[in-house]
């Protein structure tokens, strides 16, 4: 990708998904400030993901799923307070889910499928109660599932199959009343099934084996 597109500062949007795009993300510090959508889905595009786009602080969809990209996920990522969704899967990313992003409060889907992620799920109170959809199926993923999830109200589906994850049911979970899908199939979950989950008539699929 040619760095000289770093000059095109009142861009919004960037759309250059389905293509056969190859190389690295330019990583010179981004001017582009009022960029509000990246979509690269579905491209060649290798290498790992610059900490120099903590500058575009308007950021609300990204989506750059199904490239060859790597590394780690940026901490300095923290100042996309307007994000909403997230879609990063099927790549070859590594390491923990930062904590700091624990400030995307606006945050709706984010899908981090087919990767490399490890670590705990983070277990401090997550203020997020805008989430509809999450998925971090097929990771490296270990710990329990934090009970201070309760407060996803709104979500629809949860998926976390093919990862390491232990413990038990949270039954604190009762509280997704909208959960249309829980997927956490392929684990080494343990326990009972909690009786606050009958309350669940919206769930559809429900795979814990």
């Amino acid at each position: 990708m040619p760095s000289e597109r770093s000059t095109l500062t009142g861009m919004q949007s960037f759309d250059l998904r389905l293509n056969n795009i190859s190389g690295e993300l330019p990583i010179e510090r981004s001017t582009r400030t009022n960029i509000t959508t990246f979509n690269m889905y579905d491209n060649n595009i290798s290498g790992e993901l610059p900490i120099e786009r903590s500058t575009w602080i308007n950021l609300e969809d990204f989506y750059i799923a199904s490239n060859n990209i790597s590394g780690e996920l940026p901490s300095e990522w923290s100042t996309w307070t307007s994000i909403r969704e997230l879609q990063m899967s099927e790549n070859n990313i590594s390491g923990e889910l930062p904590s700091e992003w624990t400030g995307f409060v606006d945050i709706v889907y984010f899908f981090m499928s087919d990767n490399n992620i490890s670590g705990e799920l983070p277990s401090e109170r997550s203020n997020r109660t805008k989430m509809i959809n999450i998925d971090l199926s097929d990771n490296n993923i270990s710990g329990e599932l934090p009970s201070e999830r309760s407060n996803w109200i709104n979500l629809n589906g949860f998926g976390a199959s093919n990862n390491n994850i232990s413990g038990e049911l949270p039954s604190e979970r009762s509280t997704w009343t909208g959960l249309n899908g829980f997927i956490v199939s392929e684990n080494n979950i343990s326990g009972e099934l909690p009786s606050e989950w009958s309350t669940r008539n919206s769930l559809y699929r429900f795979e814990a084996i």
